[in-house]
């Protein structure tokens, strides 16, 4: 009883045609996964307890919280909320209190406060979060309108 095996060119060159679409397959992945991937959240009404400063204890704030969820090192710039009419606000806490605003594998998260009574919710588009190489990640507050939002750009529109 022999075995015979034969290769045929045909043979070897389906066999790198396999292999070298799926290396690129994967490097593309391994690319697509390496890049930094910020997911923005917020939340507003936040209390601090036991309060240093410059933060107050009968405050509302509203958070912004940055999360790298991919695998490259990234640094914050700044972070702001861009409004339906003229301009943006920038928030302060990015500027002071030597946040650590490099985020990485071992330091994803990083948040941001400021007082709530200073925003006016019904004017606020997006927030906006600019990392060092001047790369715009945003967050919309909603991607609906509501009728109360449509009504006060409709009253506002005269001002752009």
């Amino acid at each position: 009883m022999s075995f015979d095996l034969k290769i045929t060119a045909d043979m070897v060159a389906w066999y790198g045609a396999i292999v070298a679409t799926t290396s690129v397959l994967f490097s593309g992945y391994n690319i697509y996964r390496d890049r930094p991937r910020l997911k923005i959240q917020f939340q507003r009404n936040l209390r601090i307890i036991n309060a240093v400063l410059p933060y107050e204890e009968d405050k509302d704030y509203f958070s912004i919280i940055v999360i790298n969820k991919g695998q490259r090192t990234t640094s914050i710039g700044n972070v702001g909320i861009k409004l339906y009419t003229k301009g943006s606000l920038i928030i302060t806490d990015c500027f002071t209190h030597g946040k650590n605003k490099i985020l990485n594998e071992q330091n994803p998260r990083v948040e941001f406060l400021t007082r709530e009574e200073e925003i006016n919710f019904h004017n606020c588009y997006y927030i906006q979060v600019f990392d060092q190489t001047g790369k715009t990640y945003r967050k919309y507050f909603s991607h609906f309108p509501t009728f109360a939002r449509i009504i006060y750009l409709m009253s506002h529109f005269n001002e752009r």
